[in-house]
């Protein structure tokens, strides 16, 4: 079903591509296919919505066609996983009922963590992230982060840099220039290392740690910070 999904929705992408030629707007175009791929229930089973193999194809490639894969990463990580932490569905004799699902204090998601034993942890937005899809999740977006974090540089301003820096410009515009350069490159590393940390903290939570879980933070941790150290 997925396949027969993706196939149907990439082909009138692919056609738009030949059309335009436009490879940022297909990119697009395939980032909104994955994401509402991702947003399917493809089972009907509310612990098992999609294979895992089926959901790291959807992940990796929503990642790599975001035009900001960090923003989308973030927005996963301290967002939508906190709200499916809250957000705890509890399955009675003939039917589901939610239990007062509620997003924006630490207090909301150690709530739905404690009540999460007593039924099913599901996303409210993507519908294939589950407590047991979370390991999948949660290693793809350290993935991605380790390899945003190896694509980072922080510019170094010295020697041809500078010249061409400098070149027709006064001495303040140049400061301002790679004051600029500079804080936008740091500011992309803040925002990298806040999404790892939030991703970490998340593991505090018993309800989705797991084997793969910590070995995925333990792998992907080790690798980001010597990516981090490689950036400078």
């Amino acid at each position: 079903m997925v396949g027969q999904f993706m196939f149907s929705s990439l082909l009138p992408a692919a056609e738009r591509l030949v059309e335009s030629a436009g490879v940022r707007e297909c990119k697009a175009s395939m980032a909104e296919l994955c994401k509402q791929a991702l947003q399917h229930n493809w089972s009907g089973n509310p612990k098992q919505p999609v294979k895992a193999n089926v959901l790291t194809f959807l992940l990796v490639t929503y990642f790599g066609s975001c035009e900001d894969a960090g923003l989308a990463t973030e927005r996963l990580a301290l967002h939508v996983v906190p709200d499916m932490i809250a957000n705890v569905t509890v399955a009675a004799d003939d039917h589901t009922q939610e239990l007062e699902p509620s997003v924006g204090s630490g207090k909301s998601v150690a709530a739905g963590a404690k009540r999460a034993a007593a039924g099913y942890m599901v996303s409210r937005e993507y519908a294939t992230m589950t407590k047991h899809t979370f390991p999948v999740y949660f290693r793809v977006m350290l993935a991605t982060l380790a390899e945003l974090m190896a694509a980072a540089q922080v510019e170094q301003l010295s020697g041809a840099n500078v010249v061409a820096l400098i070149a027709g410009k006064s001495p303040v515009e140049a400061i301002e220039d790679a004051d600029t350069i500079v804080g936008r490159q740091l500011s992309h590393l803040a925002c990298l290392c806040k999404v790892f940390f939030g991703l970490v903290k998340l593991t505090k939570f018993q309800t989705i740690r797991s084997k793969a879980v910590m070995l995925a933070t333990v792998k992907y941790a080790r690798l980001l910070i010597e990516n981090f150290i490689k950036s400078w």
